[in-house]
């Protein structure tokens, strides 16, 4: 009854990418590619308060109104080697990335502001294949992620109990990464793969949180506001096992433990403060065909407590099941789906900020327990002539 709020956003973009393959050789190719984008943003927000004593009188909150123009872009090109001898396969790469923020605040015109980078990227894949089927593989690539144009931005956005600002001197995180791999298909039996990881990133953004006294407030209030983290690191191991048992089941379990590691210079503080911990995931799915006509799906996940730089996620797991059957020669489908069936779905965060203590525990719980049924009724002769018509149809390009 005491605040007006309004809000419009206008988007639109334009794209168009080129990919072109050159043999050069019965064993080898050569690949290029170009794309770019132009992309044109509008929005406006704003919160108008009721003047006391009134009943239909609203001014607009100056320090709750926001309007922006971005008009941007980005244009990537790469080529590609690739090159086969014996089992080995060789692929080398050269990739370039621009991209491009020009913001206008039509009311606030000191906030405007205009951003690009550009740089190249190399990457560098081996793998090898033998006659017994093993595969092996390893690379590196170095990755490039680019500040968004609202992480850039100096404007301060206020709401009612803290306020967010972007940073103008938001540099790009830079990620080496080296992988490699093994896996093996075995007879009768299914497959097994094993895969290492290691990515290390320079000036990995992540969301300050802090407090300040602000006028606007009136007291000491909380914002946010991206920064440029020192290093971060992160390594790991996944297994991969999936058991074949004919056409009558199969069980896939999937396994990751992974080490993070995080470095930041906060306010204060002489040296660099160093988050780090041991984190795991489990996923086993199951699947099985009984007397000819029944499938049952069983899935469940587990993830293990993670620790950043600001929170703490406790863990998370979850059980999903699922049966289906035919009847009739196939003409009729029954399913049952029921996913999170203990509805155990939420996520806990509590909070690792050094600038304010809290040992308070967020939790957002929500019931995800579903239960979904169905039944399909299928008729031969109309279902073939429906399968005709669609093959004719893609055949005439329809």
């Amino acid at each position: 009854m005491n605040r007006n709020s309004l809000g419009h956003s206008h988007y639109y973009s334009l794209s168009a990418s080129v990919d072109y393959t050159i043999p050069y050789h019965e064993d080898g190719e050569i690949e290029i590619g170009v794309s770019g984008s132009y992309d044109y943003d509008d929005d406006l927000h704003r919160k108008d308060t009721l003047v006391w004593g009134t009943e239909n009188v609203y001014l607009t909150d100056s320090m709750q109104f926001e309007h922006y123009i971005n008009r941007g872009g980005d244009f990537d090109a790469y080529v590609t080697l690739q090159h086969k001898f014996g089992g080995f396969t060789l692929k080398g790469g050269l990739r370039t990335q621009y991209q491009a923020f020009n913001y206008r605040y039509p009311e606030f015109p000191k906030y405007d502001f205009q951003k690009s980078y550009w740089g190249f990227y190399p990457s560098l894949h081996l793998s090898y294949r033998t006659k017994s089927m093993h595969n092996f593989k390893l690379s590196y690539t170095r990755r490039v992620s680019y500040p968004d144009g609202y992480e850039l931005t100096p404007f301060i956005s206020y709401s009612d109990d803290d306020f967010y600002t972007g940073n103008p001197d938001l540099k790009p995180a830079y990620t080496n990464s080296v992988e490699a791999g093994w896996s093996k298909y075995i007879n009768k039996f299914g497959n097994i793969a094993l895969n290492a990881y290691f990515r290390n990133t320079k000036d990995q953004t992540c969301e300050l949180e802090d407090v300040v006294y602000d006028p606007y407030f009136g007291r000491i209030v909380t914002f946010s506001k991206p920064m440029n983290a020192g290093k971060s690191l992160n390594t790991g191991l996944d297994l991969n096992v999936t058991y074949r048992l004919k056409a009558f089941m199969s069980i896939r379990f999937y396994s990751n433990v992974y080490y993070k590691k995080q470095e930041f210079m906060f306010r204060d503080e002489a040296d660099m403060r160093k988050v780090d911990n041991v984190s795991y995931s489990f996923r086993l799915n199951f699947w099985a065909k009984l007397w000819k006509v029944l499938e049952v799906n069983l899935s469940g996940n587990y993830r293990s407590k993670s620790v950043d730089m600001f929170s703490i996620t406790k863990p998370r797991y979850s059980i999903d099941c699922g049966l289906r059957a035919e009847f009739w020669k196939h003409h009729i489908s029954v399913y049952v789906d029921v996913s999170d069936i203990f509805n155990w779905n939420k996520m806990s965060y509590q909070s690792n900020n050094p600038y304010y203590t809290s040992t308070s525990t967020s939790t957002n719980s929500w019931s995800s327990r579903a239960i979904r049924a169905g039944i399909t009724f299928r008729f031969g002769k109309m279902e073939l002539e429906s399968q005709a018509r669609q093959g004719a149809g893609s055949e005439q390009g329809e």
